[in-house]
């Protein structure tokens, strides 16, 4: 049953936190997780348009892709051009089958030339390492590091002004979709990226699980009441729509196209891949916050609902 404890259900390394904080711990992507706290999931939201929001993402996947020919193998698997990126720089892909269906989309950081930092999403991301894996070819070597890291974004108006209390800011990524390794936020040791979906400015941090609630304090403390503590569900995907970032509501997964008998025309498959589709321009969005999205577009392009 969706959203039910189940005895297989792992915990992130900010379970405890979440626990004394009063968050509703429910079953989501494998794992134990709020879906909201005593403040109600409105306050939530609005904490995250009007101040700051603080997010739990430790769920996701980290895999390294490291070798002379990491960048060929990502070329291959991902639908997404890479060969121009500059290190620092993120971009989202989707992750394809043979047959033209999705394994998962992910998000690949370069870290420098044969160094790559992927982040896959925390319900694939078993099947998107074995996928790796099994596709893999020459000097490249896939590394599954998701036990390692914890991961924290904080988005939202007051969301800099909170982390520049504690990083330099040369540590700060300057673009939207690009990322600064090998930074420091508080003295802990981390990366420190601008790929975030709510329209409002922020960062995400990737960080040793072992540092997890050190950090998670430290940036309610140096908040305050500047920041609110945001989670699943609902609070997210709103935050999606106002970007023009749909969210699908049917899962990814390896659908293949068909073709009509007698025709060499495809057919729409009997059950959607996905329902979303990339264009190349921007949608238009009200808020305007809406330039870090603009400003990324190169990198990630904005979803749009695809037509049925």
């Amino acid at each position: 049953m969706k959203g039910a404890i189940l005895s297989m259900d792992l915990k992130t390394p900010l379970y405890d936190e979440h626990v004394k904080a009063g968050g509703k711990i429910v079953s989501f992507a494998g794992y134990l997780l709020p879906v909201q706290y005593g403040t109600g999931v409105i306050k939530e939201h609005m904490a995250v348009r009007t101040q700051a929001g603080l997010f739990d993402v430790s769920h996701m996947g980290e895999i390294l892709c490291e070798g002379k020919d990491a960048l060929a193998n990502l070329q291959m698997l991902l639908t997404n051009n890479f060969d121009n990126l500059v290190d620092g720089q993120a971009r989202y892909s989707p992750m394809c089958t043979e047959e033209g269906g999705t394994v998962d989309d992910l998000i690949v950081y370069k870290k420098s030339d044969n160094h790559y930092f992927i982040v896959v999403n925390a319900a694939n991301k078993d099947k998107d390492y074995q996928w790796m894996i099994n596709h893999k070819f020459g000097d490249a070597v896939f590394t599954d590091v998701s036990e390692e890291y914890a991961q924290l974004a904080v988005q939202g108006p007051k969301a800099m002004e909170i982390i520049r209390k504690l990083t330099r800011e040369e540590e700060i990524p300057s673009k939207y979709y690009h990322a600064v390794f090998d930074a420091q936020v508080a003295g802990i040791s981390c990366i420190i990226s601008k790929t975030g979906y709510t329209g409002e400015d922020g960062v995400e941090l990737y960080f040793k699980s072992k540092d997890a609630a050190r950090m998670w304090n430290t940036l309610l403390e140096n908040g305050k009441e500047d920041i609110g503590i945001i989670y699943l569900r609902s609070g997210p995907k709103r935050m999606r729509i106002r970007c023009g970032i749909i969210s699908p509501t049917k899962p990814i997964g390896p659908a293949k196209a068909v073709v009509a008998p007698h025709s060499n025309t495809p057919a729409r498959a009997p059950i959607p891949l996905v329902n979303f589709v990339l264009t190349p321009k921007p949608v238009a969005i009200s808020s305007p916050k809406a330039r870090l999205f603009n400003e990324g577009i190169s990198n990630m392009e904005i979803i749009k609902p695809v037509s049925r």
